[in-house]
Parts: C-alpha cells; sequence; structure tokens
C-alpha cells in the first residue's frame, strides 16, 4: 500500500507460484479406468498415473491484485472513485491437468464510487463488479464415473458472479 500524495491510495499484491507435485500415485477415473490417459491393458491396467510435474490443483502461476482510489473532499461530504483489476493465470481443477477442466488466464476489474457525509454518519457505494462480464470458473465439481458410463464426464463448474451493479447505503452508528 501506498500513500505517495494526501488522498491517492495505492495497492498491489502479486503472488508467484511453482506449485507442481512431487510425486502423486492414483487412479485417473475421472473418465473410467479405461479412458484414464494411464491406462494401458498389459502394462498398467489397473491406470494407476504419477501426476508428478503436474501443477498443483486450484493454484495458479501468479496472481496481481492493483487497486487506486482517490478521495476528493467537497463541501456535501467526500467522494472517492476506486478501481481494482485482478489477474490470475491460468488454473487446473484436476491432478492431470486436463486442458478440459481448467480456467483459462483472466482478469477482472471492480469499480467504486464511495460517498462519505461530512459529519462521518451516512455512506453510500456505488459499484460495479466483473466490468467485463466473464464466465471465470472458481471450482469444478467432477462427477462420477458411473453417470456417463464412461462416455461422458459433464464437469459441474461453479462460477464467479456475473457483472453485478447496485448501491449500498448506510450509517455509521
Amino acid at each position: 500500500v501506498a500513500i505517495p500524495v494526501d488522498n491517492l491510495r495505492i495497492n498491489a499484491a502479486i503472488t508467484v507460484s511453482d506449485a507442481k507435485y512431487d510425486s502423486y500415485l492414483s487412479r485417473d477415473t475421472r473418465f473410467g479406468v479405461m479412458n484414464s490417459p494411464c491406462y494401458n491393458k498389459e502394462t498398467n491396467p489397473g491406470a494407476l498415473c504419477n501426476f508428478k510435474g503436474n501443477s498443483l490443483n486450484q493454484t495458479p502461476p501468479y496472481t496481481v491484485d492493483v487497486g487506486a482510489e482517490y478521495t476528493f473532499n467537497t463541501s456535501f461530504g467526500s467522494l472517492t472513485p476506486r478501481a481494482e483489476i485482478f489477474f490470475s493465470g491460468e488454473v487446473f481443477f484436476t491432478p492431470p491437468n486436463n486442458p478440459l477442466a481448467r480456467q483459462a488466464p483472466y482478469h477482472q476489474t471492480d469499480l467504486h464510487l464511495t460517498w462519505n457525509s461530512t459529519n462521518n454518519r451516512w455512506w453510500a457505494d456505488a459499484f460495479v463488479r466483473n466490468l467485463e462480464n466473464r464466465d471465470i470458473i472458481s471450482n469444478d465439481g467432477l462427477q462420477s464415473s458411473s453417470l456417463g458410463l464412461g462416455v461422458l464426464e459433464p464437469d459441474n463448474y461453479a462460477y464467479y458472479a456475473p457483472r453485478t451493479f447496485g448501491v449500498r447505503i448506510g450509517v455509521h452508528l
């Protein structure tokens, strides 16, 4: 967090990760044992997979979160516009790092305009979240291999909220 001049606040957070499995032996039964990428009738009939070197589930290689706001003091209170943007690298939801079970890199922008009364008793916040209105997968709830009989294994994606906007009004007691 930095305040380079009065009323200007800037924040930034960066994470970098190289989270990989050292060794992870498991049966990849997502598509049924016979449809597993590790299945080999002669050498690996049980489809035991080692996901060594694959990216850890739900761990992006980087995230960047930046924001800025500036407060304007007026005769009717303060107005503070704020912009935030979040960037994330690719996220896999399964140990095999299946490209069908992932969220591609993305960014999301949120905007706010906050008003505080001169005596700081009342406040209001107008906002827009997910300005881009992107479909961003937050989780992949995998289905049973029996559901699609080893042929069709639908994903049960959970998504972050779509573009959301509104106004909140409050009072400090």
